[in-house]
């Protein structure tokens, strides 16, 4: 008889050279001689005890070692125990407290896993408003670029069309001086009848003009052709 982890088991194998089973744990292999065992109540242990000394005793059966009544075995038995204390108890006790403890840290660690997303929800939400916000920004420096270009062209084209008419009226003055010029040239060529140097003359100085108003005509149409390709 003894506590469980004692080495009953142990103790009837090598008595009885017979193969036992000998636990390792906190969970007795022994039935009916044991005390403090798990599968059964400290008041069981000690009835069993108490019934197996008075059968003993009707039969007038002494045991070895016992000099004593059998209220001192019992008296004994519970000093022992109370000695060793339960255990098994303690153990089970310290794994539901450590059970509880674990379950403290899982409510604890879901508490703060659930925290963690509302945080990451609450950035996330605020990343989004500011990038919404820059988006619409952006919209509106797009669409204000595009207005003011829309302007720029605008100009340009005014300014094209005020330059392009410019260019005509020159154009147009130049072709009637031109028409002048053949003119003039053509009294000079009737007056060569009556004076050959003179008319010479008048058909070089003529000849100078002429290039001269065909050289202006081919400048201001190239300014004209410049200024279109930069509208």
């Amino acid at each position: 008889m003894g506590v469980t982890g004692a080495g009953k088991s142990t103790f009837i194998h090598h008595v009885t050279g017979q193969k036992v089973g000998v636990g390792h744990g906190l969970a007795s292999h022994t039935i009916g001689v044991r005390f403090d065992g798990i599968s059964r109540s400290d008041t069981e242990g000690l009835k069993e005890i108490a019934v197996f000394l008075s059968q003993i005793y009707k039969k007038n059966v002494q045991l070895k070692g016992i000099q004593e009544s059998a209220q001192a075995v019992v008296d004994q038995t519970i000093e022992i125990h109370e000695e060793n204390g339960k255990a098994k108890l303690k153990i089970l006790e310290a794994k539901a407290e450590l059970k509880k403890k674990i379950q403290q840290l899982q409510i604890a660690q879901e508490e703060m896993i659930q925290e963690s997303k509302e945080t990451l929800a609450n950035e996330l939400a605020s990343q989004r408003k500011a990038f919404e916000e820059r988006l619409a920004e952006a919209s509106e420096a797009q669409e204000t670029l595009k207005i003011s270009f829309e302007g720029l062209v605008e100009r340009k084209e005014a300014e094209y069309k005020k330059l392009l008419a410019v260019a005509i009226t020159e154009q147009q003055q130049l072709t009637a001086a031109l028409k002048g010029k053949a003119a003039e040239f053509e009294r000079a060529r009737l007056e060569q009848l009556e004076d050959e140097e003179s008319f010479q003359e008048a058909q070089a100085e003529f000849t100078s003009e002429v290039q001269s108003l065909r050289q202006k005509l081919k400048d201001q149409e190239d300014m004209m052709e410049q200024q279109k390709l930069k509208v």
